[in-house]
């Protein structure tokens, strides 16, 4: 039996009753993945529902373009400070990263790794070592020459940002101790300790390499960008188009295949429906299962479709301040959630549980351990009840009211509605702010926010990645500043146990620490599907969202 309270069904989120929402359910803000094995293990599952990726087999065509929606304007272009795949698929194409996934790698385990602006690497007998040979004859497209100084000012820059730029990954990179350069090619990274997850974290399309002269001179990433990769930013109408062209002197030789990159931004979900099945997109990341569903009715064989379980998920973020410092506040919150119910509207079913490791992955904790942590229990009367109490016994009164920070967009303005509905059934008045994505990524790093419900995404099912970016007391993304000094001590002890097995059971003992604290709820993780049309060739879906969007290799055949 389900609590009694403001009814919140598909229909009515479908319509965007409460926000005006232009129609679509949530599809995570930044998402995408599959069941993996943890790092270390050189082995991955595919997820129940992708498909196979697409196999290269015609001779590519030059001269193509790619176009595809996003939901909204890049908050900026500076991807080191980043966190929304909005500036990540539009800047991906603009620069290279020292190594990454390789194509085939789909799954992203960690023995599938190619260099990328660099050409080999060597690891010492202890593990602590890692010296990078760089390719030659690579330019900005400035015409600045690359260099290993690049790459170690780049890494310098995320690991210690400049005043005023946030770095989400700069914890996961606080295990190098120093890096040299010794010669214009070659990089070498020293390492406080051995750190089985250090490839991986670096093959993330996170760590971009920027100009070393640029960071030096204090370049406006934020506005510009000047990278070694395959496009060039060539122009930009804020709301209407991003537009990259091919890079003439790409390193890499006969590469890329596409002219250009347009990304349509496109933020009501019904027209980016339209224009992917009129042709004025061949693209997608986007689509929900209902859309998916709509657009193969429309178009049958002239599209592929690929599913997999996703890195991304829905999750409550709290400020630092009353009544939200009180465990007790932030459980009861915990228990109103209808997790199950969350999945249903706002995932159309096809989402699923888990803590802060993804669900079904390598590292996560299984459904009745899930379910043991006080909080996360089964949603029932009885939990509601346990809500109320716990309210009432720390004086936050009935009608207690708060802003849920909301990006305008229907599917984050129907998770503020699927909020504004759970947190009513225990006495919690919650009224949705919506907001245009920069004003709230804004809002949102500065902690300057009540409640902030968010569809976040990792790039790894990897724990050094994942915790070192949300869950540690320093994490730069502890939106709610809650945090263990038990948690980082597990958290280090981990980071270094090269034992796989005896890792594993230290990631699951941080993880049953880490989250009946509550500093961030997790209603659920989502699926993810790619959708293109089938003029479009070479293209390879990774199971993270934000690894492997250079498109150097995609093109797009003639009609």
């Amino acid at each position: 039996m389900k609590p009694k309270g403001t009814a919140v069904n598909r229909r009515r989120l479908l319509g965007g009753a409460l926000l005006g929402g232009a129609g679509g359910l949530l599809v995570a803000a930044c998402g995408g993945g599959t069941k993996s094995e943890p790092s270390g293990t050189g082995e991955s599952k595919a997820a129940g529902t992708a498909g196979a990726a697409q196999i290269q087999q015609k001779e590519p065509v030059r001269g193509g373009t790619l176009s595809y929606s996003i939901g909204g304007d890049p908050p900026n272009f500076d991807v080191h400070s980043q966190s929304t795949y909005l500036v990540n698929t539009t800047m991906a194409p603009v620069y290279n990263l020292l190594v990454r996934f390789k194509p085939s790698n789909v799954e992203e385990a960690p023995d599938g790794i190619e260099g990328d602006l660099a050409k080999s690497w060597e690891q010492s007998g202890d593990g602590l070592r890692y010296t990078f040979k760089l390719n030659e004859g690579v330019t900005f497209h400035d015409g600045k020459p690359f260099t290993s100084a690049d790459v170690k000012a780049s890494l310098e820059r995320m690991m210690n940002p400049p005043k005023g730029v946030v770095s989400p990954r700069q914890d996961s990179l606080a295990v190098i101790d120093k890096m040299e350069t010794p010669d214009p090619g070659t990089l070498t990274l020293a390492l406080k300790q051995p750190a089985p997850s250090l490839m991986p974290i670096l093959s993330q399309g996170w760590m971009a390499i920027y100009s070393a002269q640029d960071i030096a001179e204090n370049f406006d990433f934020k506005l510009k960008a000047n990278g070694t990769g395959p496009f060039k930013l060539k122009d930009y109408a804020r709301g209407n188009r991003l537009a990259l062209e091919a890079n003439p002197t790409y390193f890499m030789k006969g590469k890329p295949y596409l002219s250009a990159i347009n990304l349509f931004i496109q933020v009501d979900s019904g027209a980016r429906v339209s224009a992917f099945q009129s042709g004025q997109t061949n693209f997608s990341l986007l689509f929900t299962e209902s859309e998916i569903e709509s657009l193969e009715a429309a178009l049958g064989k002239k599209m592929t479709v690929e599913r997999r379980n996703s890195y991304g998920f829905n999750s409550v973020n709290f400020r630092h301040n009353a009544p939200w410092t009180d465990e007790r506040v932030r459980r009861a919150l915990s228990l109103g959630i209808d997790r199950q119910e969350s999945i249903d509207l706002l995932y159309e079913g096809k989402g699923f549980h888990g803590g802060y490791m993804p669900g079904g992955g390598g590292w996560a904790l299984s459904e009745d351990e899930l379910r043991a942590v006080p909080g996360y229990a089964k949603h029932s009367d009885k939990t509601v009840a346990e809500a109320k109490q716990l309210l009432q016994a720390a004086g936050v009164k009935q009608g207690h009211q708060t802003v849920l920070l909301t990006r305008r967009g229907s599917s984050y303005e129907n998770h503020s509605i699927f909020l504004k509905d759970q947190l009513a059934k225990i006495g919690i008045d919650a009224r949705p702010q919506v907001m245009e994505d920069a004003a709230a990524y804004d809002a949102f790093n500065s902690r300057n926010y009540d409640l902030g419900p968010w569809g976040h995404s990792i790039a790894l099912d990897d724990p050094d990645a994942v915790f070192a970016e949300f869950y540690l007391s320093d994490s730069p993304r502890n939106y709610s500043g809650i945090g263990s000094p038990e948690v980082d001590a597990l958290f280090k002890k981990q980071s270094q146990t090269l034992d796989l097995n005896e890792r594993k059971k230290l990631v699951k003992e941080m993880q049953l620490k880490a989250l009946p604290l509550y500093g961030k709820l997790i209603e659920a993780w989502s699926t993810r599907r790619w959708a293109w049309w089938n003029t479009v060739q070479g293209y390879t879906s990774h199971v993270g969202l934000y690894n492997y969007n250079a498109h150097e290799q995609t093109w797009v055949e003639k009609a």
